[in-house]
């Protein structure tokens, strides 16, 4: 019977049974794997099994309810042009939307701050100050979940949202409502912002000047994101806000967050370009900032009243329901990925394997393909370890590559047996670098998969595996066993080109099975 080594716990109770039973034990494995203790009648061996494996396109994956969302543009060899745009509504001010009296806007800023890490510190000149020799310290930053070329500039537009981001599914009003990747939104015209856009590090100050009636500057507000860390920062039309959200301030469009989001449905934020790069934001901390003028009445002990112009700024920020929407234009790729995902071969498997997140690709494995399972199952052995171990094409992936690969039982949209009973660090799935600092290779060690497939006795039937792009809701809550559905969630847009079955050197797509078998 074939099985794997067990656990420590088991291993004690086994061997109160081996002792029992010694001369029973030596002749037939069962399920009791002590018997290769120091025995001369037990060989170790590893068996290298066929895998047939081919790549897979994924029409979309579920895109709201992120921890982190995507945008922008990106062009590369081995996967052409992914594309990612943002939907988001906007919630009201904490301290509401009264904007006073004589209200004239100075400014209106999208705000969304990168990931980003602090480098040190730079002595600079004041800006605010007409005295050259005047300096301050400033932090410096270097941005973090950028892939593709960040020095390469690309188009953002930002629009109003034409389309009515519901919270509950309306067919089932009990459940949530769901966005999908390949979800196309409705836009208003006129765009609210248009421009060039490149990722600055150095992005950390707004200036903003305030005015009076007469347009003349009575004062700079210098705005900075807690910690002075970097961000995104667009101009918004400010007659537009002006027209809709000043001048309505006062009507029930903005009296509660369910009337608000009806009346103004969000932000579309989308880009283009031939190349760029693709930005992973923690798009809850960005909001839309109306700075504006307003004039403010104190009267004196002596009943003079004087009438003040001052500055207010209220903030809307990016919360409420939020959906990325990806593209994938593999035309463009120099690779022969458009081909193998269009007409993959299923039956012999392929030279090479395309992973890419936000929707792109993942790979589809079919174990034990020579037919000889059947014959594996009445093999008198003891499984040790089984691998599954994937080869990084260098010659066709980019530098950005997942830290991470995903393995789970494609047929059934499961976890794999591994995941739940040795954990998530012993499934593994990490890249894996050379001796020289490049990347090799991942491996994911599956025994409990393999093992459940070789039993002779009941065993588990034989599914396809899928190798995807991890993601932060593929590893399951433990604490509810009934978690086992693998979530339609893939938001990281890092791809890799990996060797297939059909690769003719030593890195070819293999699954090694280590096991331990009876001497004749």
């Amino acid at each position: 019977m074939i099985t794997k080594n067990l656990s420590v716990t088991k291993y004690v109770i086994i061997i109160a049974v081996f002792l029992i039973s010694l001369v029973a034990c030596e002749r037939d494995f069962k399920d009791i794997g002590l018997a290769l203790v120091n025995n001369n009648k037990f060989d170790t061996k590893v068996l290298l099994s066929n895998v047939v494996a081919y790549s897979k396109n994924l029409d979309s994956v579920r895109a709201d309810s992120l921890p982190q969302y995507v945008l922008g543009v990106n062009q590369n060899n081995a996967f052409g042009k992914t594309t990612a745009a943002i939907a988001s509504q906007l919630n009201l001010p904490a301290a509401g939307v009264d904007f006073g009296t004589n209200p004239t806007i100075d400014s209106v800023v999208l705000d969304i701050p990168y990931y980003s890490t602090k480098t040190g510190t730079l002595t600079i000149r004041d800006p605010n100050s007409a005295d050259e020799l005047d300096s301050i310290i400033i932090p410096t930053f270097e941005l973090d979940s950028i892939v593709g070329n960040s020095d390469t500039s690309f188009q953002i537009t930002v629009s109003e949202l034409g389309t009515f981001l519901n919270t509950l599914d309306l067919i089932d009003p009990t459940k949530q409502k769901k966005y999908y990747s390949n979800k196309n939104f409705n836009i208003v015209s006129p765009e609210l912002y248009s421009g060039t856009f490149t990722p600055n590090a150095n992005d950390t100050v707004a200036y903003i000047k305030h005015r009076d009636f007469n347009s003349v500057v009575f004062g700079i507000d210098t705005i900075k994101k807690s910690g002075s860390i970097p961000s995104m920062k667009f101009p918004l039309d400010k007659s537009f806000f002006l027209n809709n959200f000043i001048n309505q301030s006062s009507s029930s469009n903005f009296s509660s967050f369910d009337e608000f989001s009806h009346y103004f449905r969000g932000l579309y934020i989308s880009a283009s370009g031939t190349n760029g790069s693709l930005l992973t934001l923690p798009l809850a901390a960005g909001n839309v900032s109306i700075y504006y003028s307003n004039d403010v009445s104190t009267t004196d002990t002596n009943d003079v009243t004087t009438i003040t112009r001052t500055k207010q700024t209220k903030v809307f920020p990016l919360s409420g329901i939020k959906a990325n929407k990806f593209e994938h234009d593999y035309s463009l790729a120099t690779s022969p990925i458009q081909t193998h995902l269009l007409n993959p071969d299923k039956i012999n498997g392929e030279e090479n394997l395309y992973i890419q997140g936000a929707s792109g690709s993942m790979a589809v494995l079919d174990l034990f393909s020579d037919g000889d399972l059947e014959n594996l199952r009445s093999k008198n052995w003891l499984i040790n370890e089984a691998n599954l171990t994937l080869y990084v094409n260098k010659d066709i992936s980019s530098a950005d590559l997942p830290n991470r690969l995903f393995i789970y039982n494609f047929d059934d949209n499961a976890h794999v047996l591994d995941l739940i009973s040795e954990g998530p660090t012993t499934l593994g799935g990490a890249l894996i670098y050379d001796d020289n600092g490049d990347p090799s290779y991942y491996k994911f060690r599956i025994t409990d998969y393999i093992s459940q497939i070789l039993k002779q006795e009941t065993p588990r039937k034989l599914s396809k595996l899928a190798v995807k792009s991890i993601s932060a809701y593929d590893i399951p809550a433990f604490t509810r066993l009934s978690d086992t559905i693998v979530k339609p969630f893939n938001w990281n847009p890092k791809g890799v080109a990996l060797f297939g079955n059909k690769e003719l050197g030593d890195k070819k797509l293999k699954l090694e099975i280590f096991y331990t078998e009876l001497k004749n």
